[in-house]
Parts: C-alpha cells; structure tokens; sequence
C-alpha cells in the first residue's frame, strides 16, 4: 500500500508543511509503508491511480481540487486540516461553503492539536467519529557547526531569532518596531531572520528594514539540517504568527531549551502555558515587555527554556505521532468509504 500526501502549490522544502510531510515519509519508511510526496502544481491522474491513500495538507487550498481526482479514481482521501482552516477558511463567508464540502466528502481528517479538533468539532458537531489529533513532533537533524560563527555578529549580540517564511500571516514585520525601542536602550539587541521569501510584498518591507537598521538582519532560506544551529545561535526564538496550526519551527526551538516569545494565538497557546514554557503577547507593549524580560534576565531565560525542553519530550513524541498516523491510514483502508459525512451546515 503507498500513501500520496498532496501538499499545496509552490511549496519550499525549508518550510514547515514539507518538513512535516518529510517526516512522515521516513517515518512510514521505517514501518513498511511507501509515501509519495508531490505539490499540487505537480499532480497528475497517474498518480492519484498509483496510490492507495490520498491525503492532503489543507482542505480549502488543495484539497478541493484533489478531491475530484481522488473520487474520479476511487481514492480514499484523508484531510490534514491546517490552523487556517479551521482558523479562517471555516470561518470566512467566501470559503465556508467550499471547505465544508471538502470535509463532508472526505474519509477522514487530521488535525495537529487536540484543541483544534475540539474547535473543528464546536463548528461541525457530526465530524466527531471522522476526526483524529495527532499532535506533531520533532525530528531535527544534529549539527555540530557554529552558525553565530558566521553572522558576522558582535560578541555581546543578543539576538531575537524569528524562523519562518516571509509572508503575511506569519507576521514578520511585527517585531520590528518594539525591538527598535528595545535596541535604543540596550544596543547589543539585534533581529534575525530566516527562512524563504514568499510574499513579494512583504519580503520587499523586511528587506527594506535589513538596509535601514544595521541590528536587522535576513539570514536566507536555510536547509533543515542546518537549522539546529541557527536555533542554538539565537539567544530568544520567536514565533509573531497572526493564525498557527502548530509550529514546527516552535517546537524545535523549545526542543533545544530555547525561550521562547509567542503570539496569543490558538496553536501556540496550547503548547505553551505563558511564564512556564515561554511568554505569550497579544499586541506590542506586551511582546516589547516580554523581550526586555528575556533580554536582561538570565535566570528565566534558563528557566522557561528547560521547562520548554521538558514539554516536547513529553508531550511531542517522534514514536507516537508516526504510530497515530500508521494507524489511522490502516484503519481508513479497512473501511467502507462510499458514505460520506453529513454536516450540519
């Protein structure tokens, strides 16, 4: 049996979908099971026909033109649904009816966090027996290389590392101004970015910041197996995203007892309880807070960065979230599929 896991279109392989996907991969690898991994610009029938499971990453972008190629070939298809699902596309009058649809004709569906099942729920109360959290994990490549080595940075930096693709919902532009007034009281205080320019917008204004502020950095788009070192580099890992499923980016940092600063949104707050595993803020005065906080008081930086540490081993495990996912693709091939959900719109 081979599964085919459809990812969105134009997808980077430093960003978190292909990361997780990757994983999976080697994961069903080590259990006997063959996943295919393909972005939905590149799918073709052929392939649809070649699988025996389907599965894609989000509902409303690709899985409601997967779906009439999967249904055209009998497929099963399994729906991973992403926090902009359920955090705006289920919400939003233009997308509601359309991602309904997909969800209603599908075999089964994922979700990353036990509380975004719990909301998926709320909102449509029939999906209860065709839905399954399997919280994510992390599985990042070790590296023995100094990435601060090279960032040309002084020795006294103290850098707020923020690791995500530059683009709109992931907020990059956020921390800018409060860590400017940080910087103008402590100098030493610098900004770094990584990861793939994918808005052109919103990466002309952070480029536009790298020239006009010297302490504002852009470190490229960094391969996955280098990325253990860019988090041990960073003195403060941050994650300003406006809608999160669940970050893998998060999660990897907290995995190497980094602190973390946060936004108060649904993904990061279910792994982070604020001053035990991270801070969390909701507008600017509180983020600026929370980094001055960090910045001047080592004890805590330790403190939430162990307790942070401790919450990914416990509770994000690489063993099962792969034995969840091995499951429940059995389980759905085990089943009749001819009857699909009926949704209380």
């Amino acid at each position: 049996m081979s599964v085919l896991i459809v990812l969105p279109p134009r997808q980077v392989t430093t960003g978190g979908n292909w990361i997780y996907a990757s994983r999976i991969k080697k994961g069903m690898k080590e259990k006997g099971l063959d996943v295919q991994l393909i972005t939905l610009d590149a799918l073709t029938m052929d392939a649809i026909k070649q699988a025996g499971l389907v599965q894609t990453f989000n509902a409303y972008t690709t899985g409601r033109h997967v779906m009439p190629l999967a249904e055209a070939a009998n497929k099963p298809l399994l729906v991973t649904m992403t926090g902009t699902d359920i955090n705006e596309y289920l919400i939003q009058e233009e997308t509601r009816e359309e991602t309904i649809r997909v969800i209603a004709r599908a075999s089964h569906l994922v979700t990353i966090t036990y509380d975004a099942k719990r909301r998926l729920i709320d909102l449509l109360p029939a999906l209860s027996r065709r839905v399954t959290a399997i919280p994510i994990s992390v599985d990042l490549p070790f590296s023995q290389i100094d990435e601060r080595a090279s960032w040309h940075l002084r020795e006294e930096a103290f850098l707020f590392l923020l690791p995500a693709g530059l683009r709109g919902v992931k907020n990059p532009l956020f921390p800018i101004r409060p860590l400017a007034k940080l910087h103008s009281e402590c100098p030493r205080v610098q900004l770094g970015f990584v990861g793939p320019k994918m808005d052109e917008t919103i990466t002309r204004q952070v480029m536009a910041a790298v020239e006009q502020y010297d302490w504002v950095h852009y470190f490229g788009e960094i391969p996955h197996e280098r990325m253990y070192g860019f988090y041990r580099g960073a003195d403060v890992v941050m994650n300003t995203s406006k809608s999160e499923g669940l970050s893998h980016a998060l999660l990897e940092a907290m995995s190497l007892g980094k602190p973390v600063i946060a936004s108060r949104v649904n993904g990061n707050v279910e792994v982070i309880e604020h001053e035990r595993e991270g801070l969390l803020y909701t507008d600017e005065t509180e983020f600026y807070q929370a980094a001055k906080r960090l910045l001047l008081d080592s004890s805590l930086r330790m403190e939430l960065g162990n307790n942070a540490k401790e919450k990914v081993l416990r509770s994000f495990s690489y063993e099962a979230e792969m034995d969840a996912l091995h499951h429940t693709y059995l389980s759905i091939l085990s089943l009749d599929q001819s009857d699909p959900i009926a949704v209380c719109r």
